[in-house]
């Protein structure tokens, strides 16, 4: 079994694993909250296209309604020119003029009596695609008052994780406890206090020197050949 002093060492390596896979998992809120508003963003993008939609269609259908103006102002216009040209050739070409522009006016009453069709059933469905995306917004807003919940609950219960991690901070020896941080600096992959067994290292996997094997036996404080990760007897 581990030596007394290697004991308290072991308790706080332990809380200092779980404190640091609970800060990793601290980065999952705001990378969830990240994904939620980008959902939320093509949401409102989706809506915004339709309602741009109908909002064509009618710009469409005011030019339609200006443009029928404007023909029915000049034929106006044409009118009063017949009044006043004498030649009966010139009233012909007004009269031609007039009756194209009347054709035009029609036209243009036809196709709008068919945008008009259009726009109403543009409207209903924007109506409908509203009242769907509003829901998956409204979905959307629970959810992140969700995470802002469980992210504060877990940043609570992570202060208390980091007060326990000071706590057993201050069961360890001084002296211990100074090569054990200057260990997590050097070491990449934690842990950095692991077991001997038959030789070898259980961070590395690599079989030590004797003399490390027997220093570990001996209850003494002795790092790894080739790891240099600190190393007790199970």
């Amino acid at each position: 079994m581990p030596s007394n002093q290697m004991i308290p060492l072991l308790a706080l390596q332990s809380r200092d694993l779980e404190l640091r896979k609970a800060v990793l998992s601290l980065q999952s809120f705001p990378q969830e909250r990240e994904r939620i508003e980008g959902e939320m963003a093509k949401e409102r993008q989706r809506l915004e296209s339709a309602r741009n939609n109908v909002r064509e269609s009618e710009v469409l259908r005011e030019r339609m309604e200006s443009d029928a103006e404007a023909a029915a102002d000049k034929i106006r216009k044409l009118k009063n020119q017949q009044l006043e040209v004498r030649k009966n050739e010139e009233y012909q070409a007004l009269t031609h003029e007039i009756d194209s522009l009347k054709l035009r006016i029609d036209e243009i009453e036809e196709k709008e009596i068919i945008l008009l069709d259009e726009i109403e059933e543009e409207k209903a469905a924007l109506a409908v695609t509203e009242q769907a995306i509003e829901k998956e917004l409204e979905a959307h807003r629970k959810t992140l008052a969700r995470i802002d919940a469980d992210e504060a609950d877990f940043r609570e219960r992570l202060s208390g994780m980091k007060e326990d991690v000071e706590g057993r901070r201050a069961e360890v020896d001084a002296d211990l406890l100074s090569k054990y941080d200057s260990l997590w600096k050097q070491i990449k992959r934690p842990p950095v206090l692991v077991p001997l067994a038959n030789h070898t290292c259980g961070g590395c996997h690599l079989r030590v020197s004797n003399e490390i094997d027997a220093e570990v036996q001996a209850f003494n404080v002795a790092y790894c050949d080739s790891c240099g990760r600190m190393l007790f007897v199970e």
